[in-house]
């Protein structure tokens, strides 16, 4: 085995020294960003205690919100969300599942609508959960809860 010259080792030694450097600054960011994404998630809950109490108690906030939603039939909400979560080989968050359910009806909701639509399916898929029709199988970097439905068995 021919020996590298004494440059190209001092060159290389380095090179594999800044790497490292970079390497352990990268690692150091990540786990600040973690700590960050932590961080917004406990602001944002804060922020929805002292929200969400003066929507629900204004009526006609209430009213607009649901006005805007279609009608669901007993029990058409949660087979929509199971159908769409069977219809993919992997877990859905519940705005995933929302936003699937507005394109399939056409569906164009505001914010606030849309949230009380995530409501309704979580709602919906927590006692389909109890009936082992659904799974809750973990959470995003954001805390939203993923879903997923396995294929029915064959009768």
């Amino acid at each position: 085995m021919t020996e590298s010259p004494p440059d190209q080792t001092m060159v290389l030694s380095a090179l594999a020294a800044k790497r490292a450097e970079l390497d352990a600054l990268r690692m150091r960011l990540s786990e600040q960003m973690a700590r960050l994404e932590q961080d917004l998630a406990s602001i944002d809950g804060a922020m929805r205690l002292f929200v969400r109490p003066a929507e629900s108690d204004d009526p006609l906030r209430q009213e607009a919100i649901t006005g805007v939603l279609p009608t669901f039939q007993r029990g058409e909400l949660a087979e929509e969300a199971i159908a769409i979560l069977r219809a993919t080989s992997y877990p859905l968050c519940t705005q995933e599942i929302a936003t699937a359910i507005c394109i399939r009806r056409a569906l164009s909701l505001e914010p606030a609508a849309l949230l009380y639509l995530g409501q309704l399916i979580v709602a919906n898929l927590r006692r389909a959960q109890k009936r082992g029709l659904v799974h809750e199988v973990g959470h995003t970097s954001r805390r939203a809860v993923l879903w997923f439905a396995p294929a029915p068995e064959p009768k």
